[in-house]
């Protein structure tokens, strides 16, 4: 009887474990892309969300481990029929899986991209070719590959890139508006069908050059990082959603699309050290009379190391941009913050309380601006002033406040700092 219960135990931790599949929602909260509107919406429609999970689940089983957003949509249109409410409305389907966290922004957002390159493409358009060819057009080979790997099911986005750069080896400047003078060219000489040249002129014309990532990047790189770090898979933070400053895209979706999980994990750990210098009991600076023997220990007052751990921080934001690994590239503050958010190492709650602290690299503002912005973040100044031991938030809070202060330093002060 006690096997039959383990083993009963074991299916259904089984069965758990297999009812997630690799791009479910662990790390966001309220999503960018859904208005108030659409949440309300939603909210009337009511819809099952055991039968949303059921779809999704459906559908990643189908596509059998392919991350592909055009293949993902076919498969999910399918499933519009269970969803009577929805009127047929896939947008609003994608939205509605949004909403019940089975899926993040990042992909999000990759699905409705796909989906506004299909919903315009000519569905009547043939997709034979128009004459039988064996050898290939002048000019066309890269054309010919695309529409051979098309036909055997090749993701839209992925197959495009390998033309492109197929193009590119052969003239350096060749773009979309290259290939796009290129199109009917190849329809008729039998090197493109004509829903292939539909496809690709949708795809053009929504910019799917610029696109920051596709869901196969994000893919493999959220697996790559889940399977090297622990994380709270209930946290969510909104700060991640949030659109970057003078950008298009969140700071989540920027995190995967401008760096390698390399980066990374290096743009983490600068916050990790942050961290544990900022939460260290003690500092000390030690001067040795010879390679052995110590002279001398200064200890740090709770000031000072505060000004340490920031001071060491901007130099090695600094040394980042030095790094071999990021070929010049140098992160911001908000960058190593949701790094180190995305490989667990702060929480939902730290994330969200001090993400605004890039408001110190910011020139243009004032020192009472900046202040403000922390008094108002820890509703009031006694939170921000407290006596240690500090906590993170607190700690950090008061190392914003001092270092915000750009005045020469004054030698008449008691500080090494």
């Amino acid at each position: 009887m006690r096997w039959l219960v383990l083993f009963t135990l074991l299916t259904s931790a089984f069965a758990q474990a297999a009812a997630v599949h690799p791009l479910v929602n662990d790390r966001e909260g309220k999503s960018n892309l859904l208005t108030s509107s659409q949440i309300r919406t939603l909210d009337r429609m009511n819809l099952s969300r055991a039968v949303l999970e059921r779809d999704v689940l459906d559908a990643f089983a189908t596509i059998k481990g392919e991350a592909c957003a055009f293949t993902l949509n076919s498969v999910l249109g399918t499933k519009l029929a269970n969803h009577t409410a929805l009127n047929g409305n896939f947008d609003l389907l994608l939205r509605a899986i949004r909403q019940q966290g089975l899926i993040d922004d990042v992909v999000l957002e990759s699905l409705l991209r796909a989906y506004g390159v299909q919903k315009d493409t000519d569905r009547n358009a043939d997709d034979e070719f128009t004459v039988a060819t064996t050898e290939v057009a002048a000019g066309m080979r890269p054309l010919r590959e695309f529409s051979t790997k098309r036909a055997r099911g090749k993701c839209l986005q992925e197959n495009y890139r390998e033309m492109m750069a197929a193009f590119r080896k052969e003239n350096e400047n060749f773009n979309s508006a290259s290939l796009k003078k290129k199109l009917t060219a190849a329809v008729t000489a039998g090197e493109l069908t004509e829903k292939g040249a539909s496809e690709l002129k949708e795809f053009i014309r929504d910019g799917g050059d610029s696109w920051e990532i596709s869901l196969a990047d994000y893919v493999n790189k959220r697996q790559f990082l889940r399977t090297q770090f622990e994380i709270d898979a209930t946290e969510r933070a909104n700060f991640v959603t949030k659109r970057v400053t003078k950008g298009t895209v969140s700071h989540r979706q920027r995190l995967y699309a401008a760096y390698t999980p390399l980066q990374i994990t290096l743009m983490g750990n600068v916050i990790k050290k942050l961290k544990t210098r900022l939460e260290s009991p003690k500092i000390e600076i030690l001067i040795y009379e010879d390679e052995e023997t110590v002279e001398e220990v200064i200890t740090l007052d709770p000031m000072e190391r505060f000004r340490f751990a920031i001071r060491v921080l901007r130099k090695e934001m600094k040394l980042l941009g030095t790094n071999n690994y990021f070929l010049g590239r140098q992160p911001s503050y908000t960058d190593l913050m949701a790094a180190a958010y995305e490989t667990g190492i702060i929480t939902a709650l730290e994330l969200d309380q001090v993400a605004e602290l890039e408001e110190i690299w910011n020139p243009r503002q004032s020192f009472w601006d900046k202040a403000g912005t922390w008094v108002r973040m820890f509703s009031g100044v006694l939170s921000v002033v407290v006596p240690p031991p500090y906590g993170f938030l607190p700690a950090l809070g008061i190392t914003v406040i001092e270092m915000l202060n750009r005045d020469p330093v004054n030698d008449d002060q008691d500080s090494l700092f």
